[in-house]
């Protein structure tokens, strides 16, 4: 890290690093305590697959932004 990190910035590099490695951690935890939440029994409206259900969820939103409502 000296041959390639002026002085003055070593510090900041260190602080940078250990930030963006907390934050893979609280990732990797984050993931691994909500894998299985996503369970056909809990969302009954993901049935017909996850690409009708984003279509009609952007098409709501859609309809809210022009001032279109069902």
């Amino acid at each position: 890290m000296r041959a390639l990190v002026p002085r003055g910035k070593q510090g900041e590099v260190l602080a940078n690093a250990l930030k963006n490695e907390l934050r893979r951690i609280q990732f990797k935890k984050t993931l691994e305590e909500s894998f299985g939440a996503w369970e056909k029994g809990t969302h009954p409206e993901l049935q017909k697959g996850t690409e009708q259900f984003i279509r009609k969820l952007r098409a709501s939103t859609r309809a809210i932004r022009i001032g279109v409502r069902d």
